[in-house]
Parts: C-alpha cells; structure tokens; sequence
C-alpha cells in the first residue's frame, strides 16, 4: 500500500485557507439566499397585515 500510494505532506495552512474561503463563499451565498427569503416573507406578512386591517375596518364602519 505504501508504495502505490506514497504518503503525501499535507500544508496545514495552506489547506485551512482554501476551506477558510470556500465556507465563506458558502456563507456569502446562503445569507443573499436568506435575505431574499426573509424579505419575501416579511413584506408578504405586511401586505397581508394591511389587507386584514382594512378589512375590519370595513366591516366597523358599515356596522355603525
């Protein structure tokens, strides 16, 4: 096994960095994924909020 696969010396530092960049790429990218969906949701919820609003205020006035 040793000699069809000679042992290889692994640069610590070198190997941190590139998995140092490729998390953070991956962050950079999960987190405009999030914002978009967050934003979504949140003005969804207001759009809804508002509609639901107007709605009893609707139906008080035409109670009174």
């Amino acid at each position: 096994l040793g000699e069809k696969y000679p042992a290889r010396k692994v640069d610590w530092v070198e190997m941190f960095d590139y998995l140092g960049n490729k998390i953070q790429e991956l962050a950079e990218t999960h987190w405009k994924w999030l914002e978009t969906l967050l934003h979504k949701v949140y003005v969804d919820a207001m759009i809804h909020g508002i509609k639901h609003g107007q709605e009893i205020k609707d139906g008080q006035d035409s109670q009174q």
